[in-house]
C-alpha cells in the first residue's frame, strides 16, 4: 500500500500477551510465500493485522486465546 511491500499471511497459528510492548496482543503467522525459509514464520503485533476473517477463524478454532485488541479494554 502507498508505495511500501505488503506481505499476506497465509494462516495464524498462535495469540500471545506480551505487556512489555505497546500493543500487548501479538499473532504467531505463516506467511504465504516463505515456505521453507527462516522467515516462513514470526510474530506480528494485532494492531498490524488487516486479516478480519482469518482473525474471526483464529478465534472460532481457539477461544481460550487472547482476544482481539477491543476484548482487551
Amino acid at each position: 500500500m502507498d508505495g511500501e511491500e505488503q506481505y499476506y499471511i497465509d494462516e495464524i497459528l498462535d495469540g500471545k500477551i506480551d505487556k512489555h510492548r505497546k500493543c500487548p496482543l501479538l499473532y504467531y503467522v505463516r506467511w504465504e510465500g516463505y515456505e521453507g525459509t527462516d522467515e516462513e514464520f514470526g510474530w506480528v503485533l494485532a494492531d498490524e493485522l488487516v486479516e478480519d476473517e482469518m482473525l474471526l477463524e483464529f478465534h472460532a478454532k481457539y477461544p481460550q486465546k487472547p482476544g482481539p485488541l477491543s476484548s482487551m479494554k
